[in-house]
This record gives structure tokens, sequence and C-alpha cells, in this order.
């Protein structure tokens, strides 16, 4: 069984909205998510992860209705947003301490994976952008869930760092995981949804031609 969202919408208080999103990924697959600026991706994403309400539609994981479960959210998703979920005024060690903590989790491989052991020590105030985006990654890889959601993972990382962001990506999915990613960069994906910004009505849908177009390759 895989997860599956169908027919969400989305209403800002401006008016904008998300309308008929439907998509599905299943064990072993990325979906990656592409639009212009403003069309919703990220609005999309954190609707998904529980953030903001849905006006209509459902989610659905292994066959069982998740829409308004946040319990079994939490345990399902690891959500990466534009922000690393970490605290400037502690060091790099202090802040996975403190998520290692919530999840029980005494060690990772993650950090020699990602080449972070070094600033281990370091204040994150004292991190480079891509150092940041490394340390929250590490938080998000070695929890181990099923579901990755993560909105520009390789924002801020040179080339290298962006190779092993898609290994571990790559891992997850070979370990029964799936993905749902939106990046300007390159990702290698099963799945590609595009959303359509429509100004006149303000709302954007899915671009079906695109859509399509990629299923008739898969399927090729």
């Amino acid at each position: 069984m895989g997860f599956e969202v169908y027919k969400l919408g989305y209403q800002y208080s401006s008016g904008f909205e998300l309308r008929n999103i439907s998509l599905s990924v299943m064990p072993g697959e990325t979906l990656k998510i592409n639009g212009s600026n403003g069309s919703g991706k990220t609005t999309l994403l954190r609707t998904i992860a529980g953030l903001k309400e849905l006006k209509s539609g459902t989610i659905n994981y292994d066959g069982k209705d998740i829409t308004n479960d946040m319990e079994m959210k939490g345990e399902t998703f690891s959500y990466l947003g534009h922000k690393n979920g970490i605290n400037d005024n502690l060091t790099v060690g202090q802040n996975l301490k403190f998520w290692f903590n919530i999840y029980g989790i005494s060690t990772t491989k993650v950090l020699k994976t990602l080449k972070i052991e070094n600033i281990i020590n370091k204040k994150v105030s004292d991190c480079s952008m891509g150092q940041k985006r490394l340390v929250g990654l590490v938080r998000i890889f070695s929890l181990q869930k099923k579901i990755l959601l993560m909105d520009e993972p390789t924002t801020s990382l040179d080339d290298q760092n962006k190779e092993l962001v898609v290994e571990q990506i790559k891992n997850h999915k070979e370990n029964g995981g799936c993905s749902i990613i939106i990046s300007h960069d390159e990702f290698p994906s099963e799945k590609l949804i595009t959303l359509k910004y429509n100004p006149s009505t303000q709302s954007s849908t899915l671009d079906t031609r695109v859509n399509l177009s990629l299923e008739a390759r898969n399927k090729s």
C-alpha cells in the first residue's frame, strides 16, 4: 500500500486556492513537485504535512484515512521546509541531541555520511548556510520515517553535497520509503506533478499535460 492525496483543496484568506490536487506515491518512489513561483508548491507540501488545514479532500496512507490524524502524520512524515529546525544559539551537537532525545535516537551514521562531524561543536550562528542545511538534513534522514516531505532540500549546498543528499534519498527508497520533493535542482524521480497557476481564478491546479506525459514515459 502507498500514499495518496485525493482532490486536496486549500484556500488563503487572500483568495488564492489549490484546487483538486491528487497524487500518489508508492514505497520506493520519489515524486517531484514542479511549478512556477507562487503556484502553491510549498503550500501543498505544508498542507500534506498537516501544517495547514485542508479545505477539502482526503489524505490516505496504507489504506487508512489520515487526513486529520496528526499523530499518524507525525509517525509517518519527516518534514523539511525552508527553515532547518535548529537553534542558532546552540552548537550543532546540542541541536542534534535535542532532536535525537525527542525521537529516541542515540547515534546516527548520517553525521559521517553528510560530513559534518568536524563542526559538531560549532555554534550554529557561526555556520554557513550550507552547513546549516546539512544539519537540518541530518535531523530528517536520521528519523527513518516512511515518507520524506522536503522543500528545496539542496538549497545552499555545493554540487558534492547535493550528490550526498540524492544518495540518501536513494537509500531511503531502497529501504521501502518514499519521498515528495520540491526542488529547482534535478532529482531522480519516478513521478512528477506540475502545478499550474491561473491568474484569472487565483488558483492552481495540476497541469495534466505534463503529468500525463510523464506517466506515459514511465509505462513505456
